[in-house]
Protein backbone atom coordinates (compact mmCIF):
# COMPACT_ATOMS: atom_id res chain seq x y z
CA UNK A 1 0.00 0.00 0.00
CA UNK A 2 2.83 2.33 0.78
CA UNK A 3 4.36 1.91 -2.72
CA UNK A 4 1.31 2.44 -4.55
CA UNK A 5 0.68 5.83 -2.44
CA UNK A 6 4.64 7.12 -2.94
CA UNK A 7 4.33 5.62 -6.85
CA UNK A 8 0.78 8.00 -6.88
CA UNK A 9 3.01 10.97 -5.44
CA UNK A 10 5.76 10.63 -7.60
CA UNK A 11 3.55 10.37 -10.33
CA UNK A 12 1.58 13.80 -9.55
CA UNK A 13 4.95 15.15 -8.82
CA UNK A 14 6.24 14.60 -12.33
CA UNK A 15 2.65 15.56 -14.38
CA UNK A 16 3.60 19.03 -12.56
CA UNK A 17 6.75 19.28 -13.09
CA UNK A 18 6.24 17.84 -16.85
CA UNK A 19 3.34 20.87 -17.46
CA UNK A 20 5.01 23.23 -15.57
CA UNK A 21 8.33 23.09 -17.82
CA UNK A 22 6.17 23.60 -20.81
CA UNK A 23 3.43 26.10 -20.04
CA UNK A 24 4.33 30.24 -19.74
CA UNK A 25 2.55 31.77 -17.39
CA UNK A 26 3.00 35.71 -16.56
CA UNK A 27 4.85 34.74 -13.56
CA UNK A 28 8.05 32.94 -15.68
CA UNK A 29 7.65 36.12 -17.84
CA UNK A 30 7.73 38.59 -15.12
CA UNK A 31 11.16 36.52 -13.80
CA UNK A 32 12.06 36.95 -17.58
CA UNK A 33 12.05 40.82 -18.10
CA UNK A 34 13.54 40.88 -14.34
CA UNK A 35 16.66 38.78 -15.60
CA UNK A 36 16.83 40.40 -18.79
CA UNK A 37 16.92 43.98 -16.97
CA UNK A 38 19.93 42.88 -14.55
CA UNK A 39 21.68 41.29 -17.57
CA UNK A 40 21.35 44.51 -19.72
CA UNK A 41 22.39 46.19 -15.90
CA UNK A 42 25.81 43.58 -15.70
CA UNK A 43 26.46 44.20 -19.46
CA UNK A 44 26.41 40.58 -19.90
CA UNK A 45 25.28 40.07 -23.55
CA UNK A 46 25.75 36.06 -23.15
CA UNK A 47 22.70 36.11 -21.12
CA UNK A 48 20.76 38.45 -22.95
CA UNK A 49 21.24 36.47 -25.82
CA UNK A 50 20.55 33.00 -23.94
CA UNK A 51 17.04 34.94 -23.37
CA UNK A 52 16.38 34.50 -27.75
CA UNK A 53 14.93 31.24 -29.46
CA UNK A 54 17.75 29.74 -31.78
CA UNK A 55 15.26 30.72 -34.93
CA UNK A 56 14.39 34.29 -33.43
CA UNK A 57 13.25 36.94 -35.77
CA UNK A 58 13.16 40.43 -35.18
CA UNK A 59 11.77 43.21 -37.41
CA UNK A 60 11.93 46.46 -37.00
CA UNK A 61 11.43 49.81 -38.10
CA UNK A 62 14.56 51.96 -36.80
CA UNK A 63 14.50 55.87 -36.29
CA UNK A 64 18.25 57.12 -35.91
CA UNK A 65 19.55 60.75 -37.46
CA UNK A 66 15.96 61.48 -39.09
CA UNK A 67 16.18 58.71 -41.60
CA UNK A 68 13.55 55.73 -41.26
CA UNK A 69 14.69 51.92 -42.06
CA UNK A 70 13.19 48.43 -42.07
CA UNK A 71 15.86 46.38 -39.99
CA UNK A 72 15.45 42.41 -39.92
CA UNK A 73 17.22 40.55 -37.76
CA UNK A 74 17.65 37.11 -36.76
CA UNK A 75 19.46 35.86 -33.24
CA UNK A 76 23.00 35.59 -34.61
CA UNK A 77 23.04 39.27 -35.16
CA UNK A 78 21.09 40.41 -31.98
CA UNK A 79 23.73 38.70 -30.14
CA UNK A 80 26.60 40.29 -32.22
CA UNK A 81 24.87 43.90 -31.92
CA UNK A 82 24.59 43.31 -28.46
CA UNK A 83 28.37 42.37 -28.05
CA UNK A 84 29.92 45.19 -30.14
CA UNK A 85 27.38 47.48 -28.17
CA UNK A 86 28.73 46.23 -24.62
CA UNK A 87 32.15 46.61 -26.06
CA UNK A 88 31.69 49.99 -27.09
CA UNK A 89 30.83 51.09 -23.73
CA UNK A 90 33.66 49.07 -22.42
CA UNK A 91 36.05 50.93 -25.12
CA UNK A 92 34.78 54.29 -23.70
CA UNK A 93 34.87 54.04 -20.18
CA UNK A 94 38.70 53.62 -21.11
CA UNK A 95 39.18 56.83 -22.08
CA UNK A 96 37.71 58.17 -18.06
CA UNK A 97 39.97 58.48 -15.22
CA UNK A 98 40.04 55.09 -13.24
CA UNK A 99 37.22 54.38 -11.08
CA UNK A 100 34.85 55.76 -13.81
CA UNK A 101 32.08 54.44 -16.40
CA UNK A 102 29.81 55.97 -18.50
CA UNK A 103 26.27 55.10 -16.74
CA UNK A 104 23.74 52.65 -18.29
CA UNK A 105 20.27 53.28 -17.12
CA UNK A 106 17.86 50.63 -18.54
CA UNK A 107 14.63 50.32 -17.92
CA UNK A 108 11.32 48.46 -19.08
CA UNK A 109 7.69 48.26 -18.99
CA UNK A 110 5.23 45.66 -19.88
CA UNK A 111 2.15 47.34 -21.31
CA UNK A 112 0.04 43.68 -22.03
CA UNK A 113 0.93 40.48 -22.06
CA UNK A 114 -1.79 37.70 -24.04
CA UNK A 115 -1.11 34.43 -23.05
CA UNK A 116 -2.55 31.38 -25.90
CA UNK A 117 -5.34 29.03 -24.46
CA UNK A 118 -2.66 26.58 -24.80
CA UNK A 119 -0.35 28.29 -22.73
CA UNK A 120 2.42 27.07 -25.15
CA UNK A 121 3.47 31.19 -25.99
CA UNK A 122 2.62 34.58 -24.70
CA UNK A 123 2.34 37.50 -26.80
CA UNK A 124 3.76 40.24 -24.80
CA UNK A 125 3.62 44.59 -25.70
CA UNK A 126 6.86 46.54 -23.90
CA UNK A 127 8.31 49.89 -24.13
CA UNK A 128 12.16 50.25 -23.03
CA UNK A 129 14.46 52.87 -22.93
CA UNK A 130 18.13 52.69 -22.87
CA UNK A 131 20.35 55.46 -22.23
CA UNK A 132 24.17 55.59 -22.25
CA UNK A 133 25.59 58.36 -20.46
CA UNK A 134 22.99 60.69 -22.10
CA UNK A 135 25.25 60.16 -25.24
CA UNK A 136 22.59 58.25 -26.98
CA UNK A 137 19.41 57.15 -26.27
CA UNK A 138 17.54 54.41 -27.41
CA UNK A 139 13.95 54.61 -27.16
CA UNK A 140 11.81 50.92 -27.86
CA UNK A 141 8.20 49.94 -28.53
CA UNK A 142 7.67 46.14 -29.49
CA UNK A 143 5.60 43.37 -28.93
CA UNK A 144 7.32 40.21 -28.62
CA UNK A 145 6.29 36.85 -28.81
CA UNK A 146 7.72 34.55 -26.01
CA UNK A 147 7.81 30.50 -25.77
CA UNK A 148 8.80 27.79 -23.40
CA UNK A 149 12.33 26.26 -24.55
CA UNK A 150 13.86 22.89 -22.19
CA UNK A 151 11.40 24.75 -19.41
CA UNK A 152 13.03 28.33 -20.01
CA UNK A 153 11.13 31.33 -21.49
CA UNK A 154 12.20 32.96 -25.22
CA UNK A 155 11.95 34.96 -27.04
CA UNK A 156 10.49 33.56 -30.47
CA UNK A 157 10.23 36.70 -32.20
CA UNK A 158 9.91 40.66 -31.66
CA UNK A 159 8.40 43.13 -33.93
CA UNK A 160 8.40 47.10 -33.54
CA UNK A 161 9.66 50.37 -33.05
CA UNK A 162 13.23 51.37 -32.65
CA UNK A 163 14.58 55.19 -31.65
CA UNK A 164 17.94 55.87 -31.56
CA UNK A 165 19.07 59.80 -30.86
CA UNK A 166 21.48 61.44 -29.15
CA UNK A 167 24.44 63.61 -29.47
CA UNK A 168 26.55 60.48 -30.07
CA UNK A 169 24.52 60.17 -33.91
CA UNK A 170 24.37 63.52 -34.46
CA UNK A 171 21.04 64.12 -33.00
CA UNK A 172 19.30 65.57 -29.76
CA UNK A 173 16.49 63.69 -28.34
Amino acid sequence: MRVLVLLLILAGVGAYYWKDRREISETKISRYVRAHVDAMQRKDAEALCNQLAPDFQGNYLRVAGGSLQAQQIDRKQSCQNLQEFFDLKISMDRTLPAGSEYAVDYSINVDRIDISADKKQATVQTRSRLNLANLMTVDSTTTDTLRMLDGAVVMQASEGRVRVSGAAIGARP
